[in-house]
């Protein structure tokens, strides 16, 4: 008898696939039907209920059985490597799409917050510079390398609330478009270099300052908070409020003006207004330092407000 293949293979009726299971038999041959070796109908998987007979099956004997087990053992083991290279080759075939897309999702976010921070910062300090022309240069921190952001496709550079580009400072990237919103900060130094006047040598608290205690060079003007001297009739003849040391640029904080007159001294007062200027005398009703603003009381006990130009001159604008 012919037998033909319908890439099923059953039992009084009862279909599974061809490849057994990957499930080690417990029992196999254990118990054998009685009619065992008579025809056995094989239902066609194309043909549902119109039952054809296949094949016929013979009985087995004690060497069969052996036989039987044997391969069942074997296409066990077939079947669990199939499974497994099944897996290797999908596996493989999935990879370069893996790949492509984190190639096409773009750079490593923080080398990308790295180069937005410059490209800002170049533009934020080419517009700084026409108003206050200094030579600047910009050091640029590093994000902590534990940080993992996710792939972002807009980011947005920004100088947090009270901040500045002078000194040190940070700047914040933050992504406005992507899987997830976040926010960082890189650590900045700012540095403005500019005409200043540095001291020569060493100088004592309480020193009135003469022009041979400074030389005029370059300084970064964002190193200290307290604006740079830069005019020399700005330090000259004023005092120093602390021990100023070789090489330390001058700046508002470190000079004073120096007393030249006390209360109740008798100055001279010159007022100006649009087109003319008059000179009186008068009392004045505070200590006087070059500079600095102090009030007198005019002959006629008009009480007046001035800078004082000189230890007997304070000059008032009407």
């Amino acid at each position: 008898m012919e037998v033909q293949s319908t890439g099923q293979i059953g039992k009084h009726g009862d279909t599974s696939t061809f490849f057994p299971r990957c499930s080690l038999p417990q029992r196999v041959w254990n118990d054998v039907p009685t009619d065992y070796g008579k025809p056995v109908l094989f239902l066609n998987p194309n043909k549902r209920g119109n039952p054809v007979l296949l094949a016929v099956v013979p009985k087995p004997d004690s060497s069969l059985k052996s036989t039987l087990t044997t391969e069942s053992v074997v296409l066990q083991s077939l079947c669990l490597l199939f499974k497994r290279l099944f897996k290797l080759i999908s596996i493989s075939l999935l990879l370069p799409g893996v790949w492509a897309q984190q190639v096409q999702g773009g750079a490593d976010p923080s080398a990308e917050v790295l180069a937005h921070a410059r490209q800002w910062l170049n533009q934020a300090l080419a517009q700084q510079s026409q108003t206050l022309p200094l030579r600047t240069e910009v050091v640029l921190g590093r994000l902590d390398p534990r940080l993992r952001l996710a792939p972002c496709q807009h980011m947005e550079p920004f100088l947090p609330p009270g901040s500045r580009l002078w000194g040190a400072t940070r700047l914040g990237v933050r992504c406005v478009q992507g899987s997830s919103r976040w926010n960082v900060f890189l650590p900045i130094t700012v540095k403005a270099f500019g005409p200043a006047w540095v001291i020569k040598g060493q100088v004592a608290p309480g020193t009135v300052l003469q022009a041979s205690d400074a030389i005029a060079t370059e300084v970064d003007w964002a190193s200290a908070t307290s604006p740079i001297i830069v005019n020399q009739s700005e330090w000259v003849g004023k005092t120093a409020n602390r021990l100023l040391a070789t090489g330390q640029p001058l700046r508002q904080d470190m000079v004073r003006g120096t007393q030249v007159f006390q209360a109740g001294s008798q100055v001279r007062v010159v007022a100006r207004g649009n087109g003319f200027e008059i000179a009186a005398r008068g009392q004045a009703l505070s200590a006087g330092v070059v500079g600095q603003s102090a009030r007198v009381r005019m002959d006629n006990g008009q009480i007046l407000q001035g800078q004082v130009a000189d230890g007997q001159t304070i000059r008032v604008l009407l």
